[in-house]
């Protein structure tokens, strides 16, 4: 028998080839189902992603909760996590149930809610807890429940000292309340945060600043004894008056007594003196100058502040309609000037129309009216006012000076390079053609300023300041233009010590120093120049000035210590100074 017959062969294949059929079957049923099951775990996966971006969607001031919990668990070793996100997530949700009654203008239950959200947020929380506490004191705000939005405010500044907008709501809440100090540490602790860059919290910011500048002045004005003005602003004023003989004639009835004391008092200096000997004159039953010394003395009453004092005075002459002319002219001039100095400019000038009619020909007349018109901007009627006063007194350097001064003003505004030159050339042929004049090259410096000329500006004052070596405003101009020259602030801080040292009231060099440390950023020295400041000022918007920088700088201060900031603080190093605050300009 063959040893490998067919049966024997057929019994071999199927013992051999079926392990290997089933073992490729495997392969191939465990490949297919490799596959398959890959598929559905990655639409599984992107599932779970789905749901947890939905679990993680919270409000958009608040950061994600993966990061918060990884602070947690820095500051707490064992933490129970899966708790602390719940409850995060419940806070989340009540804070939304809140916003939507809020929306729906349900503002107590709101607060309820927003209440539970603070109650349930966990206090590794800081930022979440601020949102909540500024979203209820939010609610507050619509009840005008003022203590409960500044309580509230103040809870979230707690744990956000840099929260805009919890500063913003308490600023309106101290507002509310008549706060304002407290107000404006408030709203320029917010505009700090913000860089200036927000328009609503900038015009709030102003409208407290001006409010609280108001308040002050006003009780600065009741409360503080009247103080004189400087020697120097004093014989300027009064020389500007060409036609009136008592500022520039002299009393020669001796032995002086009442009026005529006041006048040899005014031509020594002396002028603590007049007010008491017009007084003397007004009061006497032998009066025979009782107008000229009520005048006087309202004439200097406007020198110490005393505005209203002054104008009562002023008033009366204006009432005598038997005046001697040149008494009546001088009268309405300086009712006029009493008006401008009081904030009431467009009644200043009616007077001036009025007294033109009766007296048409007077150079004062024309020459105060072009001043209050350039203090207005207006410039060409203010140049027609200035050619009269010039036909009118032909001599008065001052008059010749400021009305080819005004027909500059007119050039540059009306970007004329013609009319530029041709002013210049004619302010440089006035300035030649009277005695040297102090105020002729303090003129020309600021238009060589404006030229950028820099160097020929710098001669022009150091010649203003030779002829007239007191004068403690020239002084002011010179630092001023080395600030705008080489920049040097704390060269400019000495020049402007150097004036105060001439002139201790010279109100221009304290306030523009004040200016110079608030840019040093040596802030507590700028609130004591601007005080100074306050004290010298003498009419209403320097008060105002005065009083709004003032008020803006100790503001500041208040607001760099709640906002914890120290030496390279990023806030520090955008912080520009006092909101509204411009660079250093000459006079």
């Amino acid at each position: 028998m063959p040893l490998f017959d067919a049966t024997y062969k057929w019994k071999l294949a199927f013992f051999i080839g079926i392990p290997v059929v089933i073992g490729i079957w495997k392969f191939c049923y465990k490949h297919v189902a490799s596959k398959g099951t890959t598929s559905e775990e990655k639409k599984e996966e992107q599932e779970q992603e789905q749901e947890q971006e939905q679990k993680q969607s919270v409000d958009e001031l608040e950061v994600s909760a993966e990061l918060k919990d990884n602070e947690f668990c820095e500051t707490n070793p064992k933490p129970d996590t899966h708790v602390h996100l719940a409850a995060l997530r419940s806070a989340n949700d009540y804070k939304n149930e809140g916003s939507r009654c809020y929306r729906d203008r349900k503002y107590l239950e709101a607060i309820t809610l927003y209440g539970m959200a603070i109650d349930t947020c966990p206090e590794q929380r800081p930022t979440e807890l601020a949102i909540y506490y500024q979203k209820r004191a939010d609610c507050y705000e619509k009840l005008k429940n003022w203590s409960m939005v500044k309580e509230d405010c103040s809870n979230a500044l707690e744990h956000d000292h840099r929260y805009a907008q919890a500063y913003y709501c308490r600023a309106r809440a101290h507002e509310a309340t008549g706060d304002l100090k407290d107000c404006l540490i408030d709203i320029t602790a917010s505009c700090i945060i913000e860089k200036s860059m927000n328009d609503d919290l900038n015009k709030f910011l102003e409208r407290v600043l001006m409010e609280t500048a108001r308040i002050d002045a006003e009780w600065k004005v009741y409360s503080q004894a009247p103080l004189f003005a400087n020697k120097f602003d004093i014989l300027s004023f009064t020389r500007s008056f060409a036609t009136d003989e008592r500022m520039n004639g002299s009393s020669d009835a001796p032995p002086p007594r009442g009026f005529h004391r006041a006048l040899s008092a005014f031509h020594e200096e002396q002028f603590a003196d007049v007010i008491p000997s017009c007084t003397e004159e007004i009061d006497s039953s032998e009066a025979d100058y009782k107008m000229e010394a009520l005048l006087m003395r309202g004439t200097f009453q406007l020198f110490l502040g005393a505005y209203e004092e002054g104008k009562q005075d002023v008033d009366a002459v204006l009432q005598k309609i038997n005046a001697n002319v040149q008494l009546r002219i001088s009268t309405y001039l300086w009712s006029a000037v009493l008006q401008v100095l009081l904030g009431k400019k467009q009644e200043g000038l009616e007077i001036l129309e009025k007294a033109e009619k009766w007296h048409p020909n007077n150079a004062d007349l024309f020459y105060q009216r072009a001043l209050m018109l350039c203090d207005m901007e207006r410039f060409h009627e203010a140049f027609w006012d200035f050619s009269q006063a010039s036909r009118l007194a032909p001599h008065n350097a001052t008059t010749e000076l400021q009305k080819h001064f005004t027909e500059y003003r007119i050039a540059v505004r009306e970007e004329n390079q013609l009319g530029i030159q041709i002013a210049i050339r004619d302010l440089q042929e006035s300035i030649a053609s009277f005695p040297p004049c102090a105020d002729g090259y303090s003129m020309m410096a600021q238009v060589r300023v404006e030229q950028k000329d820099f160097a020929e500006a710098m001669k022009c004052l150091q010649m203003a300041v030779k002829l007239n070596p007191s004068s403690a405003t020239l002084l002011v101009q010179k630092a001023m233009l080395e600030e705008h020259w080489h920049g040097d602030l704390k060269k400019v801080a000495m020049m402007l010590k150097t004036a105060i040292s001439v002139d201790p009231q010279c109100y221009l060099a304290h306030w523009k120093l004040g200016l110079v440390h608030l840019m040093l950023r040596n802030l507590t020295k700028a609130v004591g120049d601007f005080e100074k400041a306050c004290i010298l000022a003498k009419d209403n918007d320097e008060l105002m000035q005065s009083y709004k920088f003032r008020n803006a700088t100790v503001a500041k201060i208040g607001a760099f210590q709640l906002l914890r900031i120290v030496k390279d603080d990023p806030l520090l190093l955008s912080d520009l100074g006092v909101p509204g605050f411009q660079r250093l300009v000459l006079l």
